[in-house]
């Protein structure tokens, strides 16, 4: 996995609770979700994150706009970057503010994708509703790698030169 690669797709979870997420593969895992919409500072509002309804085709992606934090609530729909942060769902919103992100490309980068990968969904607060993933799905875009790409190239243009060689003969 490479680049812009990877994408996370999910459909329906976690209504009115706390939610947390990571998916992990091959040893190395990257936390998706986690107090999504968590408030700081005045607005303690939302110190366990939203308690909105849920997700619905909910796709985190590297790169993305907005924050998964930001997305208000509701039933959450569109693509985000995912959360990144290695922190206790039950830590102080202050400590996950001031833990630095990764991202899947940071976590995965450079892995062969073939084998098990595992989503971990959870509602870790007393009460709420249930955690329900009704279907989720990985997109791992193949990117070539510079030394077999060069290589290619390499015995093209020699395979080129040889040809041209003969012609002139």
């Amino acid at each position: 996995m490479n680049g812009d690669a990877g994408k996370v797709f999910a459909h329906g979870a976690a209504p009115r609770c706390k939610r947390y997420a990571y998916l992990s593969y091959n040893g190395s895992q990257i936390v998706l979700l986690n107090r999504v919409g968590v408030g700081t500072g005045a607005d303690p509002t939302y110190s366990f994150g939203y308690s909105g309804a849920g997700f619905n085709n909910l796709v985190l992606q590297d790169g993305a706009s907005p924050d998964i934090h930001t997305y208000g609530g509701g039933i959450g729909t569109g693509t985000y970057s995912p959360d990144g942060r290695d922190v206790s769902p039950l830590a102080a919103p202050a400590t996950l503010f001031n833990t630095p992100r990764t991202t899947l490309d940071g976590t995965f980068g450079g892995m062969n994708p073939n084998g098990q990968w595992t989503l971990f969904v959870a509602d870790v607060s007393a009460g709420g509703g249930q955690t329900a993933v009704t279907s989720w799905s990985l997109d791992i875009t193949a990117v070539p790698e510079p030394a077999a790409t060069a290589g290619v190239t390499a015995g093209l243009l020699l395979l080129l030169t040889a040809g041209r060689r003969l012609q002139k003969h």
